[in-house]
């Protein structure tokens, strides 16, 4: 009778929890269209993570302009209609955009949670100094570095002979453009300007490994902020602890021409109680927040230009 039992139990009890913790949440009264997928926990993650873009139009044909998603676990309320924005934003009591940035900041970068106690009077810190250092005369200054490192980069990348080079659109832009706004607010390892003559030669494998570390993170960037852990996407968890140890403050300290915001980040982090790992994911997270939409929208201003 008992072993009955055990078996019984080793039956209905994984049904009743499937059922209990893992079934579709419904569709309530007032609610936008629900979209839950038919994978348990994960929902439509892997199609959105597939194509976001064609995930979303393909639900809004479906759905129409507000709809809420199931990933990983958790509903996403998507508003595609721009007209329907202001009536969000007017919500501001209701959401709280800076705690969420944070906790999604700390989950896909890995750094501190910094609405703890002992970090938010500190992080208040860190975030004026963006309107320190990014508009006024501090703006100008740091145009005018990228608009000089873009001519360098530039003549750097010029055919050594008389023979024409082929190379994509798009490698070409994001080339350019990461390397142009990387030394603009990273700087240069100073052991790479040495010497001048093979300077190129240097800086390729360095800045080309730091691209590609970035690409291959950037690339999984849907996948993460739908809630998929990182590291469940093993070679973007890589690459970004890659290009953390390219950030740790004892290699940073040796750049010269570092902006005047990433130097007085690295003041204010390290009177913090940081680690120094954790101090170089913040640098990951400038880094990304610079280059995400530079690198994408680069490529399409040239195109459009080439194209018209």
């Amino acid at each position: 009778m008992s072993t009955f039992l055990i078996a019984m139990l080793t039956i209905l009890l994984p049904l009743f929890l499937f059922c209990f913790f893992l079934e579709p949440r419904k569709r309530r009264p007032g609610e936008p269209p629900l979209e839950a997928g038919w994978i348990p926990f994960l929902g439509v993650a892997l199609d959105y993570g597939r194509d976001p873009l064609a995930f979303l139009r393909e639900t809004q044909k479906k759905c129409g302009d507000i709809f809420t998603c199931k990933i990983a676990g958790k509903y996403f309320t998507f508003i595609t209609d721009p007209f329907s924005f202001p009536a969000a934003v007017r919500q501001g009591k209701n959401l709280d955009f800076q705690k969420f940035a944070i906790g999604f900041s700390q989950r896909v970068f890995g750094h501190a949670d910094f609405t703890a106690d002992v970090h938010n009077g500190s992080y208040k810190e860190v975030h004026s100094l963006f309107h320190q250092t990014l508009q006024g005369p501090s703006l100008t200054l740091l145009t005018q570095s990228m608009l000089g490192n873009l001519q360098e980069v530039l003549r750097q990348n010029l055919p050594k002979g008389e023979d024409w080079e082929e190379e994509g659109l798009q490698g070409f832009s994001n080339r350019i453009m990461f390397d142009a706004g990387f030394l603009t607010l990273f700087g240069q390892e100073a052991g790479l300007t040495a010497k001048a003559d093979d300077r190129q030669a240097k800086t390729d494998p360095y800045m080309r490994k730091m691209a590609n570390d970035f690409l291959v993170f950037d690339r999984a960037f849907p996948e993460m902020a739908a809630g998929l852990p990182i590291h469940l996407c093993v070679r973007a968890w890589l690459a970004r602890e890659s290009l953390a140890e390219k950030f740790l403050h004892a290699r940073l300290q040796r750049h010269h021409s570092i902006s005047a915001l990433i130097k007085l980040r690295m003041d204010a982090f390290d009177r913090m109680q940081l680690d120094e790992r954790g101090k170089a994911r913040t640098h990951v997270c400038m880094l990304w927040a610079s280059q995400a939409n530079t690198l994408p929208t680069a490529f399409w201003s040239f195109y459009r230009m080439l194209r018209y």
